[in-house]
């Protein structure tokens, strides 16, 4: 299919409408719609964003490639570390790898495990590029992504004594990756608030079931003494009277058990949920003076 080009001196409503028509046909030109090609806003240069009113989403994806990045070179640093060890596993001389099949199985998951690396590296180029298609200037240095290169793809051995020429070294991570650090903290920091939240709301999910078994407990005694002189619907009535009963002394032993409290009288639920979170202010100053 022959690509058409838009007229030179072209207004934006004609660049539009050329860009409209050129991905119909594009579509149209498929068997299979799963084929088809999703464009991001990095497809396209600055004065085509701005044409047809993608800078927003220029500035979304930025985002997403920057997170994409970070992540991949998180899972980098993980692989290599995981490379290292295998290699030596396999080098060791206590270690089980003896034979042409072991040796075999040792190599080929060494090769996979290479295999991930190129993988994530190819990635991070990926995304890479797309910041500076959307505007990064690679030059600046609050970019935080630099250039990866081969002797990059580093770490040193913790396990074994270092090697002369070692302490020239610098790992990749320790000099330009400290940000894989920062997402990996505010993740963990993240997964604590969401346990948090799920122990509120298993405590508040005991207050519930306490008070609607204390309540049904209640409205059957109730009955009981409405039906005195019926002395089937009286055993009935108390005999779901007992039942919510033992469901609630149930429940108040699992919730005391557990650590559950109620609220004292005066305070409020939402304060004393909030009185019970951990204090996640942490005092550098007094910690460093306890640890020296």
């Amino acid at each position: 299919m022959a690509i058409l080009m838009p007229p030179q001196h072209a207004c934006p409503w004609e660049f539009h409408v050329h860009h409209s028509l050129l991905l119909l046909l594009y579509t149209l030109s498929l068997k299979l719609p799963q084929w088809a090609k999703l464009f991001l806003p990095s497809d396209f240069t600055g004065s085509e964003r701005t044409k047809l009113g993608l800078e927003s989403l220029g500035a979304e994806e930025l985002k997403l490639q920057q997170g994409e990045a970070t992540d991949v070179l998180c899972s980098l640093h993980k692989n290599i570390q995981h490379s290292q060890a295998l290699r030596q596993h396999k080098n060791a001389c206590s270690n089980v790898v003896h034979g042409q099949e072991e040796n075999t199985h040792a190599v080929q998951r060494i090769k996979d495990v290479q295999t991930k690396i190129q993988s994530y590296v190819h990635k991070y180029w990926q995304a890479r590029t797309a910041m500076i298609t959307l505007g990064c200037n690679p030059q600046d240095p609050k970019f935080g992504f630099p250039e990866l290169r081969d002797k990059d793809l580093y770490t040193k051995n913790i396990d074994q004594p270092h090697n002369l020429g070692d302490g020239g070294k610098v790992e990749a991570e320790e000099a330009e990756y400290v940000l894989d650090l920062r997402v990996q903290w505010h993740r963990a920091h993240a997964d604590m608030e969401g346990w948090q939240e799920e122990v509120e709301i298993l405590a508040q999910e005991f207050h519930h079931a306490i008070q609607g078994f204390n309540k049904m407990e209640t409205v059957w005694t109730a009955l009981v003494h409405d039906h005195r002189e019926d002395p089937g619907k009286k055993a009935y009535a108390l005999k779901k009277a007992n039942m919510y009963q033992e469901m609630r002394k149930d429940a108040q032993e699992k919730f005391a058990k557990v650590g559950g409290t109620w609220p004292r009288a005066g305070v409020g639920l939402a304060q004393c949920i909030k009185s019970e979170n951990p204090d996640q202010k942490i005092d550098w100053d007094a910690s460093i003076v306890e640890e020296n």
